[in-house]
């Protein structure tokens, strides 16, 4: 279990590493375990805009076919696919609340709450029903406020009919 720590705690450091040419390869994992086990904010690893999830299977849980957020076609079905790095040994859940916006107004809020984890893999179907774009705000709550942890955005067009794609 502690080698499979440390070999996710490297993979965390890696960016880093290509920046830190003072560092040694020791301190990036040690200041990677430290911030795992001490930190109270959550790292947005990753994420994608996913046409599917994959649901069985040694890819489980990841994203099938990324997508341009740029060109979701109306109606379709898309999700974000987010990989959180979820610290605290001293804290038994984190939540981080999702906001969908369109025009400067949130439309819609999901919660989700985390458990302390190196990778804990998520998605969220998202909203296609409007044309435009949309925003994401990503934040983790604290004590006193919500903390940003993330900003995106994706743009909904209108279905190319077979008129439109024969002309």
């Amino acid at each position: 279990m502690k080698r499979i720590i440390m070999s996710m705690l490297c993979l965390v450091a890696l960016p880093g590493l290509a920046l830190a040419d003072t560092s040694s390869d020791t301190e990036l994992v040690r200041k990677a375990m430290n911030y795992y086990h001490q930190s109270e904010t959550v790292v947005l690893v990753e994420h994608k805009f996913c046409s599917e999830i994959i649901r069985k299977g040694p890819n489980k849980n990841n994203c099938a076919e990324v997508i341009d957020p740029n060109t979701i076609t109306q109606g379709s079905k898309v999700y974000l696919w987010m990989n959180f790095l979820v610290p605290g040994d001293h804290i038994k859940n984190t939540n981080v609340l999702l906001q969908f916006g369109r025009k400067g107004r949130v439309m819609r809020s999901q919660e989700m709450s985390f458990s302390q984890s190196i990778r804990y893999r998520t998605w969220k179907a998202l909203p296609t029903k409007h044309l435009g774009e949309t925003s994401i705000a990503i934040e983790q709550e604290t004590a006193t406020s919500f903390e940003n942890i993330e900003r995106l955005t994706y743009t909904v067009v209108k279905a190319e009919n077979k008129e439109d794609v024969a002309k």
